[in-house]
């Protein structure tokens, strides 16, 4: 009886590892793909601006990309563009931070 109890702890032990390795595999699958997104996303965005330079949301929608990627100074200077392009426009509150 005492060798069946450490023998049935080594194999809940190597199948909880495995089940631990097996959920970590799957977040960072999660977190490489939304990163490929966001880098997707940003070139899209990127193209757009590119094709029409005057298209005052495509830079927006470029300076929230670069923030997301940590781009900061990018963010920054696209969402300059942006308001040189409508000097006008309400920046949402949730914007402000790359004034």
């Amino acid at each position: 009886m005492k060798k069946v109890l450490p023998f049935g702890l080594l194999i809940f032990s190597f199948v909880w590892i495995g089940y631990y390795n097996f959920l970590n595999k799957q977040n960072l699958a999660k977190v490489l793909g939304a990163e490929v997104e966001a880098v997707n996303q940003k070139d899209f965005w990127a193209n757009k601006v590119n094709q029409f330079p005057n298209y005052r949301d495509g830079y927006i929608q470029l300076a929230i990309k670069n923030w997301q990627l940590g781009a900061t100074e990018e963010a920054r200077i696209n969402f300059a563009r942006a308001r040189e392009i409508d000097p006008n426009w309400q920046v949402p509150d949730q914007l402000k931070l790359l004034e």
